[in-house]
């Protein structure tokens, strides 16, 4: 898979979390036994969505496109919602591809009902997908992966098994203990643990590139935008 190089530093500065940082810096250069996907797991609060924020910040910044869904409980019984999030700003590329795929496409953007996606809709996701990363590296990050709908979770899927030589990095976030789409899928996992006590963050602000330690006081000293940053942290 073509990748971006190795930096000389990791994807950010987040205490207590070098070595996961430094194991989605594999991710994203294409090296090392990574592979081209890598699902991080843990439990509320352990910081998942800290490394996906880094993950994504470090890969916009080396040019690489980034698609961002969530799954969420809310929305899982709606056909498509996941992919709908993901390929939104996709929407005019999606007009250039050909008509049955553009057609096919047309039923995620509409949110058509049925668990059981179309054919067409599965390859057409991949051929979008494929012609973005044509175009530059792509990353792909799905956070809250036990919530996203079946239909997304199917087409999300068979993409991720087929990505082959595409520069394409999937990305992906899920509880410990909690099934999705990537446990079929067999890319690699990585448990992430508690923060140390003696290094754990009150919370995360960005800066510049990366993070940085936040202002003395806890988080409710600090305005709206700030706060939402924070994550799941418990200090938080």
């Amino acid at each position: 898979m073509t990748g971006q190089p190795v930096r000389g530093r990791p994807v950010a500065d987040l205490v207590g979390r070098t070595d996961e940082l430094e194991l989605i810096e594999a991710l994203l250069a294409g090296h090392g036994q990574v592979g081209t996907g890598l699902l991080l797991r843990g439990d509320p609060g352990a910081g998942k969505t800290a490394l996906l924020d880094a993950a994504a910040a470090r890969a916009a910044a080396d040019g690489m496109r980034v698609l961002r869904a969530c799954g969420a409980q809310f929305e899982a019984e709606i056909s498509f919602s996941t992919l709908h999030q993901m390929l939104d700003p996709l929407r005019e590329r999606a007009d250039r591809l050909a008509g049955q795929h553009r057609d096919a496409l047309d039923q995620v953007f509409d949110l058509a009902p049925g668990s059981s996606p179309d054919p067409l809709v599965v390859t057409a996701v991949l051929a979008l997908l494929r012609g973005v990363a044509a175009e530059r590296p792509l990353l792909v990050i799905v956070d809250g992966v036990p919530w996203i709908d079946r239909a997304s979770a199917t087409v999300l899927g068979f993409a991720a098994r087929r990505i082959g030589d595409d520069p394409i990095v999937f990305l992906a976030a899920a509880r410990t203990g909690a099934g999705g789409f990537f446990d079929q899928v067999g890319f690699p996992e990585r448990e992430i643990g508690p923060w140390p006590p003696s290094r754990r963050p009150a919370c995360w602000t960005p800066a510049g590139r990366g993070w940085r330690r936040p202002y003395g006081g806890g988080c409710s000293m600090r305005p709206r935008a700030t706060r939402s940053r924070c994550g799941n942290s418990p200090a938080c």
